[in-house]
């Protein structure tokens, strides 16, 4: 093998992320469809059931490639689907114009007067009902969902504009505040005590035991024989040098909890909130970009800006605003090499290889055949 630096992507490359943040969606919705089914409507009661057998499946899968939102959309109905797009923008439309308050200001102008006149989702449901459609609790599902999905775009864009798209409390916030716009789109009063529950099952989605995908510790174990090695991972930005719990952020608490030096040593690891080729060159060291790899699964987040090195994609979406949109034009003129089950590869007009595959465990294969 002549690759002599290999940089590495974290979530979803080596361990799962996007299977703990949908898990934790669905159980949010669990909690939030139990919440309203108390105070308000019994098709909620079976809403409930159906975003607890949204929750098992996701947490049965290994390494799920839908969201919570992509299940639901399989699970409606043709009617219940056309339904839910009818009232997606009116939806929309009243997040919109209600985001620019402050949650605490939120929960007291509800508290004070709910806004049934904005009561979209209820209304909703009764037109469901005296229509005699049997698929309300999916379509209040789904809207549910779909509100947990606007909260979290909207705290992705408030924290990037700061400078910090990975703060830890963008999904805590978000789930919060679905709670709140959930309580106009119903019409309820919103409980103290029930806003920060919903804030503290969004934290959950941090309180794991991160596990190794499948292949990922043969691949780093042979690449450690071979070749400088170095961890790039998006996350809130900061640089601890202890591994005392209240002062790691979670990509650093990972890393220590997987005992990733075994592979990686300290002033080989970067927490950034974007990945940059300065830092992909700064991480190879003296190593020349012909002879270094990165790999990742986020095709625009972790391998577009690393163009100058070969590059191997493992293609799993885990935020929203992940994506491939530069893929296809990082091809342009390249020659198709492998093309098996589960690998596709092509050397680019730079003389650089970029390999598509399934999962870590084909990596090594690749590499010793090409690199």
């Amino acid at each position: 093998m002549t690759v002599r630096a290999a940089v590495f992507d974290f979530d979803d490359t080596l361990i799962p992320c996007k299977k703990y943040f949908t898990g934790a969606k669905a159980e949010f919705l669990v909690w939030l469809t139990a919440v309203f089914a108390e105070q308000l409507d019994s098709c909620l009661g079976e809403a409930r059931t159906l975003a607890r057998n949204v929750r098992d499946a996701l947490l049965a899968t290994e390494h799920p490639t839908q969201d919570v939102d992509e299940l639901l959309d399989g699970m409606l109905s043709r009617e219940a689907a056309a339904f839910w797009l009818q009232e997606k923008d009116a939806i929309e439309k009243l997040h919109a114009s209600r985001s620019g308050e402050g949650w605490a200001e939120r929960v007291n102008l509800l508290q004070a007067a709910p806004c049934m006149d904005e009561a979209l989702l209820l209304r909703a449901l009764g037109r469901l009902k005296n229509a005699g459609a049997d698929t309300t609790a999916a379509v209040a599902l789904r809207i549910m969902a779909h509100a947990i999905h606007l909260e979290e775009v909207q705290k992705y864009h408030t924290f990037r504009s700061e400078g910090q798209p990975y703060n830890q409390g963008r999904f805590p916030l978000a789930c919060l505040e679905a709670y709140l716009f959930s309580c106009h789109l119903l019409g309820a009063r919103p409980e103290w005590e029930h806003a920060y529950q919903a804030e503290e099952i969004g934290r959950k989605a941090f309180h794991v035991l991160p596990e190794f995908l499948p292949g990922a510790e043969d691949m780093l174990d042979y690449f450690r024989q071979h070749a400088r090695m170095a961890l790039l991972t998006k996350g809130p930005r900061d640089n601890p040098r202890t591994v005392t719990d209240n002062q790691l952020n979670a990509q650093w608490r990972k890393y220590e909890v997987c005992r990733m030096t075994r592979w990686i040593p300290r002033e080989q690891v970067r927490v950034v909130s974007v990945k940059t080729p300065r830092l992909y060159r700064e991480l190879i060291g003296n190593v020349p970009e012909s002879k270094a790899i990165a790999i990742g699964n986020d095709y625009d987040g972790d391998l577009a800006p690393a163009k100058g090195l070969h590059r191997i994609w493992i293609p799993v979406l885990t935020w929203f605003a992940d994506g491939a949109t530069r893929f296809e034009q990082d091809l342009k003129g390249a020659k198709l090499v492998l093309d098996e089950k589960g690998a596709q590869g092509w050397l680019t007009k730079k003389k650089r290889y970029l390999f598509r595959v399934d999962s870590a465990t084909l990596v090594p294969s690749v590499v010793e055949r090409f690199l």
